[in-house]
């Protein structure tokens, strides 16, 4: 407020010594354009060829103005087919109507036709209206400064002149100051009847003493916020969407794609940070900040609806952080934050959320609440409240807890819990279900654990503590460490996480194998797995040297019993040795036990007998060269099979198993084993 009255004074002083004169006696003043029929201080373009100055009431009609040197005058009004220009570098200072004019000006400066134009790329400085600073029914583009205050009105009203609507652009900065000093503010910037204001520029709203509404729409009006407004200490609601006087008139909407900060609103229990009346409804695709207002953050009313496609983020707040009576929809991306509030009621009743009557809440997005006086979330007797697989929830404040009242069904969505010790809400999330005679459902929904230490065995976390009823288990569990092994535990009124042993990577159950028509089938089973990539199936004719033959896919980690199988179409005749490999993701890797199968009905033509044999052992088939090797693979043994029957003699050999390879002359190749007693 200092800041802003002694820019005012500065400048006062400055016109002065610059040589604009002073008009002691008021006067009404209308441009003729009898000079060069543009210029503001050319006096000959004036009615009685005077220049106004403090104290007079312009009009302007029909003519095309530029102020292009400072210039002052209590009011001005600009109406069918006139336009006004401040040029760059210029101040234009108006101290408000004074009521002495054959035909009074509504506003400091009024813009009374919807053919009339303004266009500022200097300053405009107003103070003192006994109505509103601006009223704009024609169309108003704001490239340069306008700053606002002591006005008994509005500051800013954006209105009708026609069915069309008016339409005010600001690229530049708006400064509206609503102060004490005996005069009615109703409104800081007010949007009627159709009309648009279109920000891209900066709008600051600053209450210091009397005050109503910071910024209202009504009757149709939009605000469409693209760039930064900021209102503080408004004695009545930062933004109000409303119809007109009793509710007859059309809604009215606000479009925020930038930034909205609302602070410190003041009326002793009655000011909300956003109030959405009467069939309106608003839209945030950008960043909404609500600090410390006296009553509830955002109100949506019977009727209304509020998207949120970006961010809300809602502090202190005496009351509610919002009050839901109409639809509320927090789209896929967004966020909707409330911390801190409803410690200003007298019986610490404030909710973060509080939805009522036919209150209807759609959830695809982010909802974390936290500290509030009550519940975080209270949905009493809520028409609807969705939460879609796009929705998360995240309890408390890293961590804390989400703490929620009468019945509600986290739906598909997921909540995240951060553990970081073993104490609830305030070393761990938690989910707290306030009311003995309702429920909360999660049987559908998922619940990630973000481990932020080493928990050990034994450790248990209560995530979800109702005082009520736990409907279903949770669709899934996920985890953020893997290698920490858990069991879940629902008793109906609670979810418990314990730390149990850690598993083995992958327990394999069974291994199995058996021939069918000269093909070998394997089967095996595991009861768990931890990262595990999968299996590598190997084989050998000889039981020692194994070869890759295909690999089968893991499951990665799970707790339940998989089942795998794998069939070799092409075994060897004879003897056939399996084993798996099974390999994690980072590579590491053990084998499993190994499965013999012998393939008899493809043997090549020979046999050998007896087996076990105790000195010799005979060999019956084709021509062969017959090696014998021992169980280390050495050769203890070899001889040419000419005829159709060769005994060989063992008899010099030790107790145990050995493998006669039969080598035929056309290059088969046969591998039998046998047992020397």
């Amino acid at each position: 407020m200092m800041n802003f009255n002694q820019k005012m004074k500065n400048l006062f002083f400055t016109l002065i010594l610059i040589g604009v004169s002073i008009q002691l006696n008021a006067a009404f003043i209308l441009w003729d354009a009898g000079g060069d029929g543009t210029t503001w201080n050319d006096p000959l373009n004036w009615d009685g060829d005077v220049v106004p100055t403090l104290g007079d009431d312009v009009n302007i009609v029909g003519f095309d103005v530029v102020v292009a040197a400072n210039a002052m005058t209590s009011s001005i009004e600009i109406k069918s087919g006139g336009s006004l220009t401040i040029n760059s570098g210029v101040t234009l200072m108006l101290t408000g109507n004074t009521d002495s004019a054959p035909e009074d000006n509504d506003a400091a400066l009024d813009i009374s036709s919807s053919s009339a134009f303004v266009t500022n790329d200097g300053t405009i400085i107003i103070s003192d209206s006994v109505n509103d600073g601006i009223s704009s029914r024609g169309t108003f583009n704001n490239n340069g400064m306008i700053m606002i205050s002591d006005f008994d009105d509005d500051g800013l009203a954006v209105d009708d002149a026609s069915s069309v609507g008016s339409i005010f652009n600001n690229s530049g900065s708006i400064d509206v100051i609503m102060a004490s000093g005996g005069k009615g503010e109703d409104e800081g910037i007010f949007i009627n009847d159709g009309s648009t204001l279109v920000n891209t520029g900066v709008i600051n709203i600053t209450v210091t003493g009397a005050g109503d509404v910071g910024l209202a729409t009504e009757n149709g009006g939009l605000f469409d916020n693209q760039a930064t407004t900021n209102i503080s200490g408004s004695r009545d609601h930062g933004i109000m969407l409303r119809t007109g006087t009793g509710g007859t008139d059309g809604p009215s909407f606000v479009d925020n794609s930038g930034s909205i900060i609302i602070t410190g609103n003041d009326d002793d229990g009655d000011a909300d940070g956003i109030r959405v009346r009467e069939a309106s409804s608003m839209t945030n695709s950008g960043s909404i900040i609500l600090v410390d207002n006296d009553d509830e953050g955002i109100q949506v009313d019977d009727a209304c609806t509020f998207t949120n496609s970006g961010t809300i983020d809602i502090s202190g707040s005496s009351q509610h952080g919002m009050e839901l009576f109409g639809t509320f929809n927090n789209m896929t991306g967004a966020l909707y934050k409330a911390e801190n509030c409803g410690f200003d009621d007298p019986s610490n009743q404030g909710d973060g959320i509080r939805c009522q009557n036919s209150a209807i809440f759609n959830n695809d997005g982010d909802i974390r609440i936290d500290n509030s006086a009550s519940e975080d979330i209270e949905t009493e007797t809520i028409a609807s409240w969705v939460n879609t697989a796009n929705a998360t929830f995240a309890p408390g404040s890293s961590p804390g807890d989400l703490e929620i009242r009468d019945d509600f069904d986290l739906g598909t969505s997921t909540t995240t819990f951060e553990i970081d010790g073993t104490a609830a809400t305030t070393e761990y999330d938690q989910i707290i279900h306030s009311t003995s005679s309702n429920s909360i459902t999660i049987s559908s929904a998922t619940a990630d654990l973000v481990w932020g230490f080493t928990p050990t065995v034994g450790n248990c976390f209560t995530i979800v503590d109702a005082s009520g009823t736990v409907n279903g288990q949770f669709a899934a569990i996920n985890s953020s460490d893997a290698s920490i092994n858990f069991e879940t535990t629902y008793t109906g009124s609670e979810v418990e996480i314990c730390i149990i042993a850690a598993a083995l990577p992958v327990e394999l159950t069974t291994f199995e194998g058996r021939m069918q028509e000269a093909t070998s089938i394997l089967n095996w089973e595991t009861a768990s797995e931890l990262n595990n990539k999968g299996f590598e199936i190997e084989h050998s004719t000889d039981g020692r040297t194994f070869a890759f033959v295909d690999f089968v896919l893991g499951n990665g980690t799970t707790q339940t019993v998989s089942e795998y199988s794998f069939i070799h179409k092409d075994p060897t005749a004879g003897d056939n040795y399996y084993r798996l490999k099974q390999i994690d993701f980072d590579g590491a890797f053990e084998y499993s036990d190994i499965v013999y199968l012998e393939n008899t009905k493809n043997d090549a033509p020979g046999t050998i007998y007896p087996n076990p044999a105790v000195s010799e052992v005979t060999y019956e088939g084709a021509p062969a060269t017959l090696s014998v090797y021992d169980a280390l693979g050495q050769l203890v043994l070899q001889e040419l099979a000419e005829v159709e029957r060769t005994t060989l003699d063992i008899s010099q050999l030790q107790t145990g198993v050995y493998f006669m390879e039969i080598t035929t002359d056309s290059n088969e190749i046969t591998v039998k084993r046998f047992m020397k007693q």
